[in-house]
């Protein structure tokens, strides 16, 4: 299903940038920074999810004597930093689908291409 997203994202950039319904200025930058900053939390997120230290088949007890120091503000620990980390991920990389049409808000509709 991820897959199938990122797929669809990449053919609709390709697709707006040969109607030239993308023009690089300032109104462009938004999802380009939007984008940075979700691939950023997407691997900071990834990190925190390949670092935890639980082990489902051990039995409860021996899995909690595998737990690590917490790390921010000695309380969250690595499950609570993947948790906020993919929710921001998933917060701009909602605000980049968002933002891609930011350009056509002025154009009349019938006139915008539909692909």
């Amino acid at each position: 299903m991820i897959a199938n997203l990122l797929l669809m994202l990449i053919y609709y950039c390709i697709v707006k940038c040969f109607y030239k319904e993308w023009k690089m200025d300032w109104d462009s930058m938004r999802p380009i920074a939007y984008f940075v900053l979700s691939l950023m939390f997407w691997g900071l997120g990834i990190f925190f999810y390949l670092g935890a230290a639980t082990n489902w088949l051990e039995s409860p007890a021996a899995s909690r004597n595998g737990n690590l120091d917490c790390l921010v503000l000695k309380f969250y620990d690595y499950h609570d930093c993947w948790h906020f980390s993919s929710a921001f991920a998933l917060f701009f990389t909602i605000l980049m689908l968002m933002a891609l049409d930011d350009q056509q808000r002025l154009t009349q509709r019938n006139a915008l291409k539909v692909f």
